[in-house]
């Protein structure tokens, strides 16, 4: 689901560090460091070890047709992508609790800010 793919998986699969990141401009999307998602179905032939992780069409597709860019759209792209996030974080143990914004983005549960309820933002680049 949402061709969720870690590091480990990409180097035993032949992909190095450098591949990685040109195929960031190209067919993959950081999730959180060691975590990337497949979005394209790349032409490159460089990348067709990465192109055996993406198993969910319609999440390429969704990024195909460029709805994750549209401004009505936006707001709940980086919204999933935060959860997804706190989903795929590689570094949770047994026993773990997740609290605050990342349990709200984990359970999707609406935050009072500035007097409006909505969902928290995930904009940043790193894992919780």
């Amino acid at each position: 689901m949402y061709n969720i793919v870690c590091y480990d998986d990409l180097a035993a699969a032949g992909v190095n560090t450098t591949l990685i990141r040109r195929a960031k401009s190209c067919c993959l999307v950081k999730i959180c460091r060691g975590m990337y998602s497949v979005v394209r179905e790349c032409t490159n032939p460089s990348h067709s070890a990465i192109a055996a992780f993406g198993t969910d069409r319609e999440w390429m597709r969704y990024h195909e047709q460029g709805l994750h860019r549209e401004r009505s759209q936006r707001r709940r792209y980086l919204d999933h992508l935060a959860r997804l996030r706190v989903l795929h974080y590689p570094h949770y143990r047994d026993d773990d609790v997740v609290w605050g914004v990342s349990a709200a983005r984990l359970h999707k549960l609406r935050l009072f800010v500035n007097g409006q309820w909505e969902l928290p933002m995930g904009g940043q680049q790193n894992c919780p």
